[in-house]
């Protein structure tokens, strides 16, 4: 089965949200195997905690309109979002959002929340990743399983703190 990671960047002078996906087969890949982009319509300003309201309608479009429900529902087993599934003190995060709405359409798919900048009590429930030479900041991963996320994100290819993947969708969704 595939995965998928997405992020999305906006442009607030013409109300668009970016969002790009990348797919690949292993997360030690070193290229991905297809990409996707789509433009949507920002949801919501900026909120902090409530990040979902503006990342999960743009999160949404791309599937809905680019990858397909039934696609990524018989074709892959795992999405990567920029953003923690949960939150600290149990709050849900945009990727535990992901995940019950997907359910809601009959979608059973593991989510990993990765998130590069800390959120207030996250430790409480997200590992940190320290990952490249003398690395000082983590990464908070957390997801939908019991997987041990933050070797499955150490193990990720690329020698710096953002695994390589990770950039490249960066990089899409603000070309």
């Amino acid at each position: 089965m595939k995965k998928l990671i997405f992020d999305v960047t906006y442009h607030e002078d013409t109300n668009i949200a970016k969002t790009a996906a990348l797919e690949f087969n292993d997360f030690n890949d070193t290229v991905e195997t297809k990409s996707y982009i789509d433009e949507s319509p920002i949801a919501s300003e900026y909120i902090p905690g409530e990040f979902y309201k503006r990342e999960l309608p743009a999160i949404m479009s791309l599937i809905e309109n680019k990858i397909g429900l039934e696609t990524l529902k018989a074709e892959y087993d795992t999405i990567i979002v920029d953003g923690l599934y949960m939150l600290g003190k149990g709050h849900l995060g945009l990727g535990a959002r992901l995940k019950n709405h997907l359910m809601k359409l009959g979608i059973d798919i593991e989510v990993i929340g990765i998130a590069k900048t800390y959120f207030h009590d996250c430790e409480q429930v997200a590992g940190l990743v320290y990952r490249g030479k003398d690395a000082i900041k983590p990464l908070y991963v957390n997801g939908s399983s019991e997987k041990d996320y933050v070797n499955i994100v150490k193990n990720m290819s690329g020698n710096f703190r953002i695994p390589y993947l990770i950039k490249q969708v960066d990089k899409l969704c603000r070309a």
